[in-house]
Parts: C-alpha cells; structure tokens; sequence
C-alpha cells in the first residue's frame, strides 16, 4: 500500500503535531506501507517530516517570479500537482478540510483515482471561513475521520454525510514520548493557564475578561493567569492595550511560543479552555495528562465529551463570571481541585498514539480493502 499523506502546514499545532506522531508509529509499526507527505505551509515540524516521509513535497504560495509567469503563459506546467501525480498511490489523506482542495486536484489527475480519506478536525465555523467549498469536495471523499463526536455529528446533520462513511477517532498526544521536569512553584501561588496561538477562536480575549473578573471580585486572593502560545502584531498591541487599561498588569503575564511548554503546564492548577469553537484541542489533552483540572464552555468544543466523566467543569458558552467562579471555587477547595486533577490524569491518558493510531490504520485499511 502506498499513501500520500496532505498537511495544510508544518507548524507545531494540533493537526501537524497528531500526524508527525501517527506518522513515526505507522513507519515502526507497518513497515510494509510506504508513504509520502505533502505540505502546503511552513513550520517547525518541516525537518521532522522530512525525515519520517520516503517523498517530501511542498506547495506553498510564493510571489509568482517573471521566469514563473512565462511559463505559466506558455502553458509549461511548474505545479507540484504535476510531479505528485505520476506516483501511483493507492490513498490520498488529507489531513484537514484546508488540505482537501488540493488533494481533490491530485485525485482527479488519475484515470482510476486513488481513495480519499479527510480527517476533519475542524467546526462549522472555521470550514466555513476556510473551506467554503467543503460541501461539494465533500463528494469526492470516499471516508470522513472526525475529531471527536461534536465533529461527527456536524459533518452528518450540518452536511449531509451518511454517518457509515465516518469514524469518530479522537485526538492524542505524543506527551509521553517527550521527557520534562515538574517545576515547583511556590505553594501561595495559585496559576490559572491558558493556551494556544493568539486568535479570536481561541478566545484569547476571553481569557483576559475571565482574569479582570477575578482579580476585580477577589483582589485579597493570590491568582495569576498565563497564557503559553505567540499572539502576532496586531493582535498583540490590541490585548497589551487591553490589559494596561483593565490594570492588569502585575496579573496576566503572555508567554511566546515554547517548544516544550510542559513545565509550564505543571505549574498550572487550573486549565482555561476558552476557545470559542474547538473540535478536540491537543493542549487539553496534554494539561488533562499532566493533571490539570479544565473548564470549558458548554458547545464549543469536544473536549467536553471527556469532562463530563470528571477532571473539570462547563459553564454556559462565553458565561465569563460562571467561569471565573469555578476559578474560585478551585481555589477554596483543594480537595476537590486535587480530585479531578487525578480524574483527568485517568480520563486523558488513554489519548496517546499507541492506542490511538491502530484505530487510524484500521480506517485506511478497511478503505483500502473497500
């Protein structure tokens, strides 16, 4: 079997990250299957994937040179598509709906077209920003991976798509692949975390509104917010601003992006997921291993699909005082704080790629064999 796995981007972010991993398990554990790996973005991960892919390629948007242009008038073709598709593969996986365009274009190229798989990791909302076209390049794909059953139950309802051509296969972590220290902070100091790339979908914002609430109704109690992951210009200046007129100074502390921000995650003893649209985010896998308790907002994600069991707490969609409550609540109750700390240790650790990814290869196997 040969496969052509499609990534919308190498950077260190969910989608990218879960298929380095996946990818490192299939090369030990099915040698017999050989694949290569297209990138349509840059990233940090671009020196791990190419050495995990037999082929790399890369199709990213550049300034179209003069050279580029007269050939492009002349009708000689410089597409990546081009070279791709004198392979033969026997599946194409695109590993996101922003990288289905392209595999579409790639499948299309063949008289007898490979199979398609698309793991979906994304929303309504982000498709529908990102993808506009997904209801129809829906059609070309013979299997649907879903990230969690919140996506699952989108793609059938929201698209049409029959619920036997898709697998609610969750996110992992490769978190306990990689070693980290636990720091040590001292014990007076209560850390509320938060995490991700800067973006309203993230609700970086929110974020900041959650720590104002706090901090304004229960000033006597010791608790600061961080948050890990880089926030780009101008979005940066825009919540720099907001938080030196909410006199939050001394409050909220930004951190860049880290490439081990687990001893970060340590020293969290609450978990913010305040993203406003959020299929099965990595970073709450990785705290919920660590064992940091997590509130969510209800709706807006698939990690509440685990927290139902234990190890946090929902409150009602951008509910920003019911989530600062639980903080307090957290705080004065240690107990229970420590309890669903070792709930949520129980509940993630099953999200690992050892047990994640065979349920991926028996997708593309039954796919394959269909």
């Amino acid at each position: 079997m040969k496969i052509l796995f499609v990534s919308h981007s190498a950077t260190r972010t969910g989608a990218p990250l879960m298929l380095l991993y996946f990818l490192k398990w299939l090369k030990i554990s099915h040698p017999e299957i050989s694949f290569d790996l297209l990138v349509l973005g840059e990233g940090d991960l671009k020196a791990d994937f190419k050495k995990i892919a037999l082929n790399y390629f890369e199709k990213i948007g550049k300034r179209e040179s003069i050279t580029s242009k007269i050939l492009r008038k002349l009708k000689i073709s410089t597409n990546i598509v081009d070279r791709i598709s004198k392979f033969n593969y026997d599946i194409i996986y695109a590993n996101s709906v922003v990288s289905l365009k392209t595999s579409i274009q790639i499948r299309n190229r063949y008289s007898s077209p490979p199979k398609l798989i698309c793991h979906v990791h994304e929303l309504n909302l982000i498709i529908e920003l990102l993808a506009r076209n997904f209801q129809t390049q829906s059609n070309f794909v013979d299997y649907f991976i879903a990230a969690s059953d919140k996506v699952n139950l989108m793609l059938n309802k929201d698209f049409g798509i029959c619920s036997t051509k898709i697998a609610t296969i969750y996110e992992f972590s490769g978190l306990n692949l990689i070693p980290f220290n636990v720091s040590l902070k001292p014990k007076s100091e209560f850390v509320v975390g938060g995490s991700g790339t800067g973006h309203w979908r993230k609700g970086t914002d929110l974020f900041i509104l959650v720590a104002n609430w706090v901090v304004k109704n229960h000033p006597e109690m010791n608790i600061k917010f961080k948050w890990i992951g880089s926030v780009q210009y101008p979005d940066s200046l825009i919540l720099k601003n907001d938080i030196d007129k909410l006199g939050l100074t001394n409050n909220i502390e930004f951190v860049d992006d880290l490439e081990n921000p687990h001893n970060e995650f340590s020293t969290f003893k609450v978990f913010l997921l305040t993203s406003r649209e959020d299929p099965f985010p990595l970073v709450a896998i990785e705290v919920g291993q660590i064992g940091v308790p997590i509130v969510c907002f209800t709706g807006s994600t698939g990690t509440e699909e685990v927290l139902i069991n234990g190890g946090g707490r929902t409150v009602p969609y951008l509910d920003i005082e019911e989530m600062g409550k639980q903080i307090i609540f957290y705080f004065n109750n240690e107990n229970i704080r420590r309890k669903d700390s070792e709930e949520a240790k129980i509940l993630f650790s099953r999200f690992v790629p050892d047990l994640i990814s065979p349920e991926i290869h028996s997708v593309i196997k039954g796919v394959y064999d269909s």
